[in-house]
């Protein structure tokens, strides 16, 4: 049984999350019914492998799992701790593609809006065939978005693999509320991404989980002064000016319903997976603000 088929939900959960699916469908597709229909039916007798995440295990090679994030501090690592890297899984996330050297194992791209889809494609274009081992994560909002490699090709590698799951519900905080076993026991996922990929990572049986490129004391992106990225970086700050320089980053600030920042998510996110899994959660280097409090890796 698939980790989204009926059961695993229950017929009251499952028919609530595909009426939110089917308006997200309706509102926020990359392209339209007719074309998505067409796409399908011109790729029918394609064969791409489709894992889940009871079968995405036979792709491991390690214990150990290096999830890319988008800091500052990825453009620190050294050429040795790069190769290091290689040498384990690694799990990219939305724009660390960018960085040169490391080709993850996994991947998970970020699509938030259909603009996002867009400039996504154009940049992913020249990575295409070095992304072709790369099992790439397409949780159901994706797919009811059409962001399929059927239907949207170009922002997938060629001839991909891709691993296709339920995304779970996040945990949700008021203000004066703190992390509990329980919430933990049901899942992982806080605040963006890379709770997400943790939660992916624990999932998928790893025992060791490094975060590198996670800097957040610093409002930056490693790739801030790259050429390609200075359209979505005018856009960026166009969409997002509260955020300024030398503030940190915004899931350190408060919101409704996630009312501890995302630090103290990681310190007890770790205690929680040391203690009841037996999983080590690291930050890359010392000179990281989670240091000591996350054990550094190297």
């Amino acid at each position: 049984m698939s980790d989204y088929d009926i059961p695993y939900w229950g017929v009251r959960t499952w028919i609530r999350g595909m009426i939110n699916y089917l308006k997200i469908m309706h509102r926020r597709r990359v392209v339209g019914y007719g074309e998505a229909l067409k796409r399908i039916l011109w790729t029918l007798c394609d064969k791409r492998k489709k894992y889940n995440l009871y079968t995405i295990r036979e792709k491991k090679t390690s214990d150990t799992i290096f999830l890319l994030g988008s800091g500052p501090s990825l453009n620190e690592l050294t050429k040795g701790e790069m190769k290091t890297i290689n040498t384990h899984d690694s799990f990219g996330m939305a724009y660390s593609i960018l960085k040169e050297g490391i080709t993850p194992t996994f991947y998970q791209p970020s699509y938030e809006t259909t603009e996002d889809v867009s400039y996504f494609e154009k940049i992913f274009d020249e990575y295409r065939y070095s992304y072709r081992d790369t099992v790439f994560f397409i949780h159901l909002k994706h797919l009811f978005r059409f962001c399929h490699p059927r239907i949207s090709p170009l922002i997938f590698p060629e001839n991909p693999e891709y691993c296709l799951y339920r995304q779970s519900d996040s945990i949700y905080l008021r203000g004066g509320e703190t992390f509990t076993d329980k919430d933990f026991d049901r899942t992982l996922i806080y605040r963006n991404i890379m709770s997400l990929v943790i939660d992916l990572s624990v999932q998928m049986g790893y025992k060791k989980i490094v975060l590198v490129g996670v800097d957040l004391d610093k409002w930056e992106f490693f790739y801030k002064d790259y050429p390609e990225m200075e359209q979505y970086m005018k856009r960026y700050d166009t969409e997002r000016p509260e955020m300024k320089a030398g503030m940190k980053f915004d899931t350190m600030y408060p919101r409704e319903c996630k009312a501890q920042p995302f630090d103290n998510y990681l310190y007890s996110v770790a205690n929680y997976l040391k203690r009841k899994r037996g999983i080590d959660l690291y930050i890359g280097k010392k000179d990281n603000m989670l240091y000591p409090k996350l054990k550094a890796y190297f």
